[in-house]
């Protein structure tokens, strides 16, 4: 829409003696000569290579390796579906530098013409968290589930080395502009699934920010077989001791000392057991589908811990 620039041009002196009409016109054509230079930008990084840019503006990541973690196709094998890691190349010296501990994560656009009928969202680009070290040079993971109905999943799991993928940031700004990050020294996740590869790296960043500060992990999954960043997870036990601890819960299978059964509000009090008179220092992040986390956001305010004083990121822009 023009009407900003219309209404930005009236406070310009020059500007100010002008009709209604001319300034509507002259609105008009700035934002058609930005519509057409970042048409033209768009187009110009769509062909070349470097570090990721900002959302929309995709550029061509090579894939250098392929492993699947997880397939459920293997004889005698319980697990919900296939986990793949997927590893793209960068240029030399340089590293995908997205901001992992806020949440920020990347774009994958869908090819044109690749087939997607059957999910609401279309073939808009769509959001993953790298699951490699941000600094790392020279190239970075991703490592997502394949959904039976998952457009990008599938596109993602089709993908041969050699293949170029478009990506961009997940956001328009900097992670520190777009999410206001709400401290606290005791701090719960829940990861859902997959929902891991980000849980994995809130946690490394608010551990490493204080001594003080605690994390207790709930991670949920079907079956055994469905963990992954298993590594990951036994690193950070490792680097910090007792101020990381991990609950496993699994709904379909059985483990010495896991939980069984599903994520509800009984689950969610008896794990995060933090004493009223630390309320004010208790921030939780639940990580999963956008209906996991709507659901899941509501148990924590049953239980006594309402979003609004305990989300640990807020976007500030939406």
């Amino acid at each position: 829409s023009a009407l900003p620039f219309v209404l930005l041009l009236a406070r310009v002196r020059p500007f100010a003696r002008m009709g209604l009409k001319r300034l509507a016109a002259v609105g008009c054509v700035v934002v058609a000569i930005c519509a057409v230079g970042m048409g033209a930008l768009r187009a110009c990084w769509a062909r070349t290579h470097g570090a990721i840019k900002p959302i929309f503006f995709f550029r061509p990541f090579p894939l250098l390796s392929k492993e699947l973690l997880v397939d459920p196709d293997v004889a005698n094998a319980k697990a919900s579906g296939r986990v793949w890691r997927l590893t793209f190349g960068l240029e030399p010296g340089t590293s995908v530098g997205v901001d992992l501990g806020r949440g920020e994560h990347v774009k994958v656009k869908l090819p044109d013409g690749f087939a997607c009928t059957h999910s609401p969202k279309g073939t808009k680009p769509r959001s993953y968290s790298p699951t490699s070290d941000p600094a790392r040079e020279g190239s970075f993971d991703l490592t997502f589930k394949e959904y039976a109905e998952g457009c990008a999943s599938k596109y993602l799991a089709s993908t041969s080395v050699g293949d170029r993928v478009m990506m961009s940031r997940g956001w328009p700004l900097p992670a520190s502009v777009m999410m206001r990050r709400n401290p606290g020294r005791r701090i719960g996740l829940v990861a859902m699934g997959i929902g891991i590869t980000e849980a994995v790296w809130v946690a490394k960043e608010e551990l490493g920010r204080s001594s003080a500060t605690e994390v207790k992990l709930l991670f949920a999954t079907k079956y055994v077989a469905d963990r992954v960043m298993a590594e990951e997870v036994l690193a950070l036990q490792t680097e910090f001791g007792d101020r990381f601890r991990v609950q496993y819960l699994l709904s379909r299978e059985h483990e010495e000392g896991s939980w069984q059964g599903r994520v509800d509000a009984q689950v969610l009090k008896r794990c995060f057991d933090w004493a009223p008179s630390a309320e004010h220092e208790v921030r939780f992040l639940c990580v999963g589908t956008k209906p996991m986390k709507k659901d899941l956001y509501g148990m924590l305010e049953a239980t006594g811990w309402p979003s609004k004083n305990h989300t640990l990121l807020v976007k500030r822009v939406r």
